[in-house]
């Protein structure tokens, strides 16, 4: 409430790396973040960039599928 009450000089600063919350008055507190969300924020990575990032898995499944099952 006291950083509240500063108004517009009331800055945080959140950092998503060390996984801190630093106040106006120099206090910090930490906070937990599900380690793939972290990853994925901090690479600007969003669903589809994570399903192209398996591309290369996902071609060798189908191509073995196809030789496998051909009538599929």
């Amino acid at each position: 409430m006291d950083d509240a009450k500063r108004g517009a000089n009331a800055t945080l600063t959140v950092d998503l790396e060390s996984q801190t919350i630093k106040g106006p008055d120099g206090g910090s507190i930490s906070f937990d973040i599900d380690p793939d969300l972290r990853y994925r924020l901090l690479n600007g990575i969003d669903d589809i960039g994570e399903t192209m990032q398996k591309a290369p898995a996902i071609e060798t499944f189908e191509h073995k599928m196809a030789e496998e099952r051909p009538w599929v």
